[in-house]
């Protein structure tokens, strides 16, 4: 007899959070509104994003109440969460606008210094490029060093080194910070708009100093 453990997962949240936005009031049309009032404060700076629109992190007083509605929210759902698992809470580090047009595409990359980093979309369709989310790097190494991969096994999530969400608006999806992860590009004449956000815990050395 031959058993098989699929140990130490990594673990992805996705959240609909539309019902929640309309019992709060906020419409995805005053996050747009909210999304482009940052556009016109902000001036452009790429970070993961090429061809694309980036905020830079965003300074919360000064952001559109429903953007920070929005974020509060984000940090209340993925709490609800944390908790179940871990002590303690998360709060947000910082958050970020990206608009990717025609041609936009995002690198890999993951978000150092944070615990969880995650994304809001406020618009998006099917014909955008999905969310990539790939294995940490020494994993993928040690997996595909394994051999090559049958056909029919190729996009199993046992042994894939990547996977790819298919997102819709109002969706959050939030993971460990180390996940390296990715956005091909918009070939779309549409803008895809989404919120960016890292969060930290509280226990922190360097939060607790203020």
């Amino acid at each position: 007899m031959i058993e098989q453990y699929n140990l130490f997962p990594t673990t992805i949240w996705r959240a609909s959070m539309i019902d929640a936005l309309m019992k709060e009031g906020i419409s995805l049309e005053d996050l747009e509104k909210g999304a482009n009032e940052i556009k016109k404060t902000y001036k452009n700076i790429n970070k993961s994003g090429r061809n694309s629109y980036q905020s830079g992190d965003l300074n919360f007083d000064k952001t559109p109440e429903v953007i920070q509605k929005l974020v509060a929210l984000i940090t209340y759902c993925i709490n609800a969460v944390y908790q179940q698992h871990w002590e303690n809470e998360l709060i947000v580090l910082n958050t970020w606008l990206n608009i990717n047009g025609q041609h936009s595409y995002n690198l890999r990359h993951t978000h150092p210094q944070s615990i969880m980093a995650g994304v809001f979309y406020i618009k998006t369709t099917k014909k955008h490029p999905p969310l990539s989310i790939e294995e940490y790097d020494l994993n993928a190494f040690n997996r595909q060093s394994t051999g090559f991969l049958k056909d029919e096994n190729s996009q199993s999530e046992v042994v894939t080194t990547r996977h790819n969400f298919k997102p819709t608006v109002g969706d959050a999806y939030f993971f460990p910070a180390y996940v390296p992860h990715m956005v091909e590009e918009n070939k779309t004449k549409e803008d895809r708009i989404s919120i960016s956000f890292n969060l930290v815990t509280r226990l922190l050395p360097f939060l607790n100093e203020t």
